[in-house]
């Protein structure tokens, strides 16, 4: 609660969640990889950090990332007429079908800063039944 509360109170047009801490990812994982201005620090909360990159792939090849999006974004009002636009031109093109959140925050990224609010850990990746399943002992519910 408390990381999303950082993040609802960036005041900033677009903004997304960013772990900081790779330090546990194997070669094979896959996972959301970003590049920032900046890597996560003491001084990351004071900081202005922005996105430079966004991309989905193995930790092998994600060598220069600072972190690991999970999956929170937060849009103003005038990024989110934005992302609905990008989505109407992705729709009438067809590329919606296989567009993913990734390519709506890289398209954002184009025409508006993407900052970035760091934590490290406290969160699970799901993404698919395994990844439920590994999860269900997470918050100590086993």
């Amino acid at each position: 609660q408390h990381v999303m509360g950082l993040l609802l109170e960036k005041q900033t047009d677009c903004a997304i969640l960013v772990d900081g801490d790779l330090s546990d990812r194997e070669e094979q994982y896959i996972g959301d990889f970003v590049v920032c201005s900046k890597p996560d620090s003491k001084h990351a909360l004071t900081e202005n950090v922005t996105l430079k990159k966004l991309t989905n792939g193995q930790r092998v090849n994600s060598k220069d990332a600072t972190g690991e999006w999970i999956g929170f974004a937060k849009f103003s009002p005038k990024t989110s007429a934005l992302a609905l636009e990008i989505l109407t031109k992705m729709n009438a093109s067809g590329d919606i079908q296989k567009a993913s959140m990734l390519d709506l925050i890289s398209e954002i990224s184009k025409t508006t800063q993407v900052d970035v609010v760091y934590t490290r850990g406290g969160w699970i990746d799901v993404d698919d039944y395994a990844g439920l399943m590994r999860g269900q002992g997470f918050a100590g519910n086993t």
